[in-house]
């Protein structure tokens, strides 16, 4: 299966496969190339994952990455949201491939031929890394969740290792994955997305021109999307008709959002999303206090909705 958002690469083993020559001429073995021929010793992303599992890490050495292989020397930085969203968008990018691919977190590269070839292990540290907590943000920051993927650690010496996180080929009807569009407030922009994908060995943002011809198919062949189809649009409907029937009739009476907020079940940052979402809409106006009401659109919008 191959995924209409990949961006075709090289193969991460081309343009490795010279053979290292010592002074006197003899060919040696560099790495994880091989002494007899020079080559590579992995090519593919299951030789790759062979490797790991039985501890010849050494053997990605002279790899290139590609459109399935990203290499770090460090881990990310998970108290910094921008980070975790740099998490979110390298693996939702290999979600977005034909071939899925790895991260591997503990190798240094150099550059050669335009392209960045696995250098020298640098392991990181075991204590630096919560494997659960990788698990579980990329579940929380992509969406959806790519089904299948793993965060493990490999050691290669005493307290330290190799980190990979390993996505394997999707299913195409969940095609694309998509992360928040920014970080807003020391959070994600739930109400904008963004799609990265894999172009050769670099993980870019899917342009502003393809994600709205690629919506545009998909509105043509569905129709409009229904707003209260999903649980954001249900609250978001729901908290509409808490406050248009709060309100006295005919008076345009500001309100604070929390305590609708709260007989709807949500609060805090997951509240101010949803007044932000509806105020782009055009459904509610919002004070210098951030005191709520709705406009003619909103109550519109309640009436219809209760009488349809």
């Amino acid at each position: 299966m191959k995924s209409a958002l990949t961006v075709p690469g090289s193969r991460c083993s081309d343009v490795r496969e010279a053979t290292d020559v010592r002074a006197d001429g003899i060919s040696v073995a560099v790495s994880g190339r091989s002494a007899d021929t020079g080559l590579v010793l992995v090519k593919d992303i299951e030789e790759v994952r062979a490797a790991l599992r039985e501890g010849r890490s050494g053997d990605l050495l002279g790899l290139a990455e590609c459109g399935w292989l990203d290499a770090k020397a460090g881990v990310y930085q998970l108290d910094d949201p921008a980070k975790i969203l740099e998490l979110a968008k390298d693996a939702a990018a290999f979600a977005n491939t034909g071939t899925g691919g790895m991260i591997l977190v503990g190798y240094a590269t150099r550059k050669e031929n335009d392209g960045e070839i696995l250098d020298q292990i640098r392991p990181v540290p075991r204590a630096l890394v919560d494997l659960d907590r990788y698990r579980k943000l990329i579940r929380e920051w992509v969406v959806p969740a790519p089904r299948g993927f793993s965060v493990d650690f490999f050691d290669t010496d005493a307290g330290s290792g190799i980190l990979a996180i390993d996505v394997p080929v999707q299913p195409s009807a969940l095609l694309p994955f998509v992360v928040p569009g920014g970080i807003v407030s020391g959070g994600p922009n739930r109400l904008a997305a963004a799609v990265p994908v894999r172009e050769a060995d670099a993980t870019v943002w899917l342009s502003q021109a393809e994600i709205q011809r690629r919506l545009a198919a998909g509105w043509t062949a569905t129709g409009q999307p229904d707003v209260e189809a999903t649980e954001d649009g249900r609250l978001r409907a729901a908290f509409m008709a808490e406050l248009y029937d709060e309100e006295p009739e005919g008076l345009w009476t500001w309100m604070a959002p929390r305590p609708i907020g709260l007989r709807i079940g949500i609060e805090g940052f997951e509240l101010r999303v949803l007044v932000d979402h509806l105020e782009q809409a055009g459904y509610l106006e919002v004070d210098y206090e951030e005191n709520v009401r709705l406009t003619d659109a909103g109550r519109r919008a309640v009436s219809k909705s209760r009488t349809s």
